[in-house]
């Protein structure tokens, strides 16, 4: 009789606790968004190591490195409302094919007209311990190569190659964008409107345009060379930083 009492009081137990529990909450949506980088002269896809891209001033260039540190990405709808995307640091190389951003989320079911984001990093960031970072994480210096340990602080902007000159093909030059009054806000339009949930959209950044538009940038006539520190340094990279302006655009 004990036994059976026993059993069921157990089993009394086991109904009351199925019936007081609180209901599975259904897990958040979690959606993938793609921005896709890719280097552009003139409208043609960018080849590196080759000398054949020739700017406004008549330079004929080859490049070998276009690197970028970028943060705070954030979508626009038409009607003005703003959302963050997460993960707001990223190392962006076109010579090494790290040109894809992938952000992870519950993405807003709203169709999105504009996208921001910022080249550089904030002042906190910029003269911190970078040693900090985890071994992926895009603002190690072993990771990105963009960190100045002479000067402190990050490169926020490598373009790097050769150039034509006289006849020398080995003619290297050399614009670092750094420092944080080179930081750089940058705000593009879409012709058609997308939806960030599983969609992936295309920037393009044209290398002419940071040497042509609207500042002509003469490679021979002007210096094939600034890290933006020194006075000669920052009249070179005034003009490039302003240039900036036209040189992303979404495809």
């Amino acid at each position: 009789m004990k036994k059976v009492l026993y059993l069921f009081a157990i089993i009394l137990t086991t109904l009351s606790a199925c019936k007081d529990s609180d209901p599975i909450e259904p897990k958040a949506e979690t959606n993938k968004f793609t921005i896709e980088f890719e280097g552009l002269f003139q409208n043609n896809p960018i080849t590196f190591n080759e000398l054949k891209w020739i700017s406004a001033a008549n330079d004929t260039m080859n490049f070998t490195r276009l690197s970028y540190l970028m943060r705070d990405f954030v979508l626009e709808t038409s009607d003005g409302e703003k959302y963050n995307l997460p993960d707001t640091h990223a190392f962006i190389s076109l010579g090494i094919n790290r040109n894809i951003l992938q952000f992870e989320g519950d993405f807003p079911d709203k169709e999105f007209v504009k996208l921001h984001f910022k080249i550089g990093v904030d002042s906190i960031k910029n003269f911190a311990d970078p040693s900090q970072y985890n071994a992926t994480h895009p603002l190690n210096p072993l990771v990105n190569q963009m960190h100045w340990d002479w000067a402190g602080g990050y490169i926020f902007m490598v373009t790097e190659g050769y150039f034509l000159d006289n006849g020398n093909t080995n003619k290297i030059f050399t614009y670092h964008m750094a420092n944080l009054e080179y930081t750089k806000n940058i705000s593009i339009s879409s012709s058609i409107a997308f939806k960030p949930r599983n969609q992936s959209i295309k920037v393009g950044i044209d290398l002419y345009n940071y040497f042509s538009k609207p500042e002509v940038y003469s490679i021979k006539q002007e210096g094939n060379s600034s890290h933006s520190i020194s006075s000669g340094d920052r009249i070179i990279m005034d003009k490039l930083y302003h240039n900036l302006d036209s040189v992303f655009r979404i495809l």
